[in-house]
Order: structure tokens, then sequence, then C-alpha cells
């Protein structure tokens, strides 16, 4: 009877199990999808949904209405200007030509210290740069808000310049995933190994699978947001995601 059972539990286990792909698109962080046909599930069976892979463009900015105004004047004797940086996503040297564009003069020099992980801030002849305004670019470069004269100067706080630590990938079918003891609809979450205005191409090698709290598919969402919770700004470049969903 024993060795009989045993062998029921084989043969269930070793059936051709229900299982698809679910492939989604959008100009948006936030894709909302309505089935033409619902996905009907088996209501006396488990499902469960794993992320595949996702593909987008790194071209969430970092600098943006937030933090791109950079105050600055010539000399003691001239007015005070304000520039802003264009929205975009931006490296130190990437800021530096950014901001000698829009000022029209090399005299005051963005670069990055690669040992200390701080940003230097050149200023030659007799030019002044404000840090005190609002929405400063100073947030990102690390430098207390103060004026600063001719001189070098070394930024007082490491440079912040990638706003996102992590990739979160939502989506409003699963359970039983949680953040910081929270209950949330995390499916996967990553860091892009690419530079910004590149392809992000990610493929999840050990697929990790959450339940579905659901039985009939007719409408879903998925979303991505920084480690925060903030959903990002794709810029309108196509995010791709695409689903495994089996039975469990």
């Amino acid at each position: 009877m024993e060795w009989s059972q045993q062998l029921q539990e084989i043969v269930e286990n070793t059936k051709s199990k229900t299982g698809f792909q679910i492939l989604l698109s959008g100009k948006n962080s936030r894709i909302c999808t309505t089935f033409e046909r619902p996905i009907k599930l088996d209501p006396g069976k488990q499902y469960e949904l794993a992320l595949l892979n996702l593909e987008t463009y790194y071209s969430f900015p970092n600098v943006d209405g937030k933090n791109n105004q950079f105050k600055y004047r010539k000399d003691a004797k001239s007015p005070w200007k304000i520039v802003s940086i264009p929205k975009g996503c931006y490296e130190i040297e990437g800021i530096n030509s950014a901001l000698q564009s829009a000022i029209g003069s090399k005299d005051i020099t963005l670069k990055p210290n690669l040992n200390t992980l701080k940003c230097m801030l050149c200023i030659t002849k007799e030019a002044e740069v404000d840090f005190t305004i609002p929405n400063c670019i100073r947030s990102i470069l690390g430098f207390d808000a103060k004026i600063y004269k001719k001189g070098i100067h070394s930024g007082e706080h490491s440079v912040h310049i990638l706003r996102i630590n992590s990739i979160l990938v939502h989506t409003d079918i699963i359970t039983n995933t949680y953040q910081n003891g929270k209950m949330e609809p995390i499916i996967y979450s990553f860091f892009p190994n690419v530079s910004p205005g590149e392809k992000i191409v990610e493929v999840q090698k050990n697929l990790i699978y959450a339940p579905l709290t659901i039985d009939t598919i007719q409408r879903m969402s998925t979303w991505l947001t920084d480690q925060s919770g903030q959903p990002l700004d794709l810029q309108g470049e196509t995010l791709t995601v695409r689903f495994h969903l089996r039975e469990s």
C-alpha cells in the first residue's frame, strides 16, 4: 500500500502541467493590460508566476527639475545668473559638459575623484558658484549649501550621482512577497549592469515563482519602481516584460 502511494505521488509529480508565457509591452514604467480572452485557470489547482526577462533602456534621469539648477557669476562685479542642466541621465563628465555649454565658459569645471568618490569643483579667474539655491545640482554632487570662490574644492560629501539602487518589478496578480516587512507584489529586483543610455536586457537565470492571487486573469498591471517605491521615468522608451505562468 505504501509503495503504491509513493508510486502514485511520482506519477502526479511527473505529469505534464499547464504553463504558458505572458508578454507585455508599453512605453511607460506601468503597463496595464486587458486580455481579449481572459485566462481562466482551474480553481481546484494552484498556480504561480515568475519573470523570465525584461528589456528597456537605461533612460531614467538622475537630473531633472528637482536638482538641475546652477547659479554662478563671472566675478564679484557681475550679476548672478542661473542656468538649468537639461533633464537626462548623466555622469559627472556629462554634467560638466552640459554646464560649460550653458555658461559658455570653462572657468568652472567639475571632475570626479575616483579615489575619494567625491566631486572636484575647479574655479578659475574670479568666478563664483552659489550652491544655496533651491533645486540645486549640488544635491547629487555632494557639496554643502554655500558660495564657492576661486580655487579647487572637494565636495564635502560623496557623490550621489545614481538615484537608483535597485529596480523593483511589481505585478498585481501575485502574493507572498515582502519589502521591509510589508507585503508588496514584487516579483523581481535587479540593478542594471549597463551605463546610462544603453539597453537593459535582464534575464532571470534561476526562476523564482510567486503564488497567484486569482484564478481568472482578465486584467493585469505591471510596473517598475526604484527601491523607495517611486515610479521610474522611462522618458518614452519601450518596456517589454515576459512572464512564465505555471501550475504549481
